[in-house]
């Protein structure tokens, strides 16, 4: 089926048109820049689609900006066969579903969705989406299929519901964040050191503020000024703010303590929160914990900001940042800013970036050994995987003996004389003798 990606070229955008092209869409792209568009799609195996195009698509998703989407409603509803689905992906949803409403005549479904994640997940497994639906059938359906079999947990909403209690899950949560990031610069703070300091919340902390200002300064400007609610949002932050302000200038502890238990209030399962907040400071002591247990030894992390890999020996693990010897040099990397990479991973990557060496080894055995009973003992040699190649026996071999050859292979960044001498005394320590 034909799926159109407007807005494909951006990084919400590339990362759908991937995970569609994955599930056996045909995917086409769209861009304001069109031949920048075309590249794009040479390199990923996409097709560029012009306006000519929109009559044969299947599915049109809107990649656009807030404020583009209704105008892009407008545009590309009227060209669509009937049956096909328009949806969007912005993070309001008053403006596009209103403009939606408009072409439920046509024959078309529409279908407003918020996948409530960034461009920098690597999957959407456990992953938060928003479902408006304004006028379903069979291709909605089929989308939430897609969403699902991916594992991403469906919410079913309203656009009046979505946008106010959008203004607090990103509204309040951004503009709070804006603000620290301020005070941080303002006063002069030395980042780097006060995580000497700090405590895993504060780690925490510096963490989603800095996942806030660092990746997407015009997105997340867009979706502040974008709800309507958010206006109110903010002017109760700031009324907070100056009040709290206001009874600390006054020395009033007791205030300030009744403040604090008003604002508990609203938090009635306390203990749902609380344990959250544990579960994070746990998983942050986790990768302390086994950064440290393999030190000295080779080991791969991913820069979450720069998506770059980092695989050398684990030096030192301080309180705020890793420091390992990469191709014989030293390399930082904040505890915050890295992903630690599963073992998989790290094989997949090696096998791309690093290349194989290969070692043979022909060994004399008693007739009656087996070759698999070999392969299971030179297992232990965890660098290499090992391969049987052959049987060799002839009257100029001792009498009951036969030949055996196995093939090592290994990571070409392993240390070949190093691998070579484990695989030699570990044959020769099973009483077998080298050829």
């Amino acid at each position: 089926m034909n799926l159109l990606v407007v807005g494909g070229t951006g990084d919400f955008g590339a990362f759908y048109a991937s995970l569609f092209k994955k599930h056996n869409f045909e995917v086409f792209i769209s861009s304001t820049r069109p031949e920048y568009g075309k590249e794009f799609c040479r390199k990923n195996g996409y097709s560029f689609a012009e306006e000519k195009d929109i009559p044969k698509m299947d599915f049109v998703v809107l990649s656009v900006p807030n404020f583009a989407a209704p105008e892009n409603v407008s545009r590309f509803a009227p060209l669509m066969k009937k049956g096909s689905l328009l949806m969007d992906f912005c993070s309001v949803k008053g403006d596009v579903c209103a403009q939606m409403e408009k072409f439920k005549i046509s024959g078309i479904e529409l279908l407003s969705i918020h996948p409530m994640h960034g461009p920098r997940i690597k999957s959407i497994d456990a992953q938060q989406v928003v479902f408006i639906p304004v006028q379903s059938g069979e291709k909605s359906k089929l989308i939430e299929e897609f969403f699902r079999s991916e594992g991403a947990n469906i919410i079913s909403s309203k656009p009046r519901e979505h946008d106010e209690v959008l203004s607090i899950v990103q509204g309040l949560n951004h503009f709070s964040q804006f603000v620290s990031a301020g005070v941080l610069k303002e006063l002069g703070v030395d980042l780097k050191r006060s995580l000497a300091f700090g405590s895993p919340n504060y780690n925490l902390f510096l963490s989603v503020v800095s996942r806030v200002v660092l990746q997407n300064p015009e997105l997340y400007a867009q979706i502040q000024l974008a709800n309507p609610l958010n206006e109110k949002m903010r002017a109760s932050f700031i009324k907070n703010a100056e009040g709290l302000a206001r009874i600390c200038k006054k020395n009033d502890s007791s205030a300030l303590e009744k403040e604090i238990i008003k604002g508990a209030s609203n938090f009635k399962d306390a203990e749902v929160f609380l344990l959250e907040g544990d579960r994070m400071v746990i998983a942050q002591k986790e990768v302390v914990r086994v950064l440290k247990k393999h030190i000295g030894k080779m080991f791969m992390v991913e820069n979450l900001l720069t998506h770059n890999y980092h695989y050398g020996e684990i030096k030192e693990v301080t309180s705020s940042e890793l420091i390992m010897l990469e191709k014989s040099r030293p390399t930082k990397i904040n505890l915050l800013k890295l992903r630690l990479v599963p073992k998989e991973e790290v094989i997949l990557w090696r096998e791309k970036n690093v290349g194989k060496k290969k070692l043979d080894y022909s060994v004399l055995v008693d007739e009656n050994v087996l070759a698999p009973a070999v392969l299971k003992a030179l297992t232990s040699v965890k660098e290499c995987v090992f391969e049987f190649i052959g049987e060799y026996k002839s009257e100029k071999l001792q009498k009951g003996k036969k030949s055996l050859t196995f093939k090592a292979s290994f990571f070409a960044d392993e240390n070949r004389d190093a691998v070579d001498s484990r695989i030699k005394g570990l044959l020769i320590g099973l009483g077998y003798s080298l050829r």
